[in-house]
């Protein structure tokens, strides 16, 4: 089975960054479309009231959007022509646990 279609998550670190490189050389081989997965940390543009109550305002996917251009650019302009990428973002929370891989 052939690999179609490679995710990769970017936060606009030197770490996400890396990832992107050795992910496009994967896609490169295998012929593969790179998605680019962005998540807006909602947490840090919520109000104190906000984080009292618990409770979230929505954000729309335009003001979504506007956040994750500056962090899609780079890889963007990296992929170049001739690379199948598609930039994705989105709003959420990060998770509280954090899983590693290995022992």
């Amino acid at each position: 089975m052939a690999i179609q279609r490679i995710l990769v998550p970017v936060d606009g670190s030197v770490e996400a960054s890396a990832a992107f490189e050795k992910t496009m050389e994967i896609a490169r081989l295998a012929d593969a479309e790179v998605i680019v997965a962005y998540v807006m940390d909602i947490r840090k543009k919520m109000s104190t009231f906000e984080k009292l109550t618990g409770e979230k305002e929505a954000y729309t996917q335009d003001e979504v959007e506007e956040e994750a251009r500056p962090v899609f650019a780079p890889f963007r302009k990296e992929a170049g022509a001739g690379c199948r990428i598609r930039c994705v973002a989105a709003a959420g929370a990060p998770s509280p646990y954090h899983y590693r891989a290995g022992p």
